[in-house]
């Protein structure tokens, strides 16, 4: 494992758990594939959890969702690249990959997921069709996608806690 390439998250946790992750300010965010250059003295900021859990079950995953942020992976389709608010459904297009997100609420009125996409606060802004104005909206890299859509809750996991906390 490195930094270039996304983990799938039980190797994601069981990293955190056996050697733990730095702050961001250690090492920043960046949006594509990067080279793993960690902060002087990474091992002195190091968060390490106890262990996590997992569960294909969504009324334990909205329990969970009352104390903690999960994280989950889906199959992305072409059309979610250009998702511009609203609660997303795959409607064209064909299978893009995969890709994990944080899932930090939902929405039984919506019946829909509230997930936290990593690609910037300004992904959901792309206007859909040619000569289409961008729409500002409050997405702000947040998105809303339906229960059960494109795997969206085949399984979540959450941290149940921590070996240490580095804190600044």
């Amino acid at each position: 494992m490195g930094c270039q390439h996304g983990w799938y998250p039980d190797a994601a946790f069981d990293y955190a758990e056996n050697t733990g992750v730095v702050p961001e300010w250690c090492f920043p965010y960046t949006p594509g594939n990067q080279p793993c250059n960690l902060c002087d003295d990474w091992r002195n900021q190091l968060t390490i959890i106890s262990g996590y859990s997992w569960t294909g079950d969504p009324v334990i995953m909205k329990d969970w969702l009352t104390t903690t942020p999960l994280t989950t992976c889906f199959t992305v389709y072409d059309d979610f690249h250009y998702y511009a608010g609203g609660v997303y459904r795959h409607t064209s297009g064909g299978r893009a990959g995969g890709h994990c997100v944080c899932v930090v609420g939902y929405s039984d009125n919506e019946q829909a997921w509230l997930c936290k996409n990593q690609w910037n606060t300004g992904w959901g802004q792309i206007p859909r069709f040619e000569n289409e104005e961008v729409q500002p909206h409050l997405e702000r890299g947040y998105f809303k996608i339906a229960y059960g859509e494109c795997g969206i809750d085949a399984m979540m996991w959450k941290v149940d806690g921590f070996n240490s906390i580095y804190t600044q």
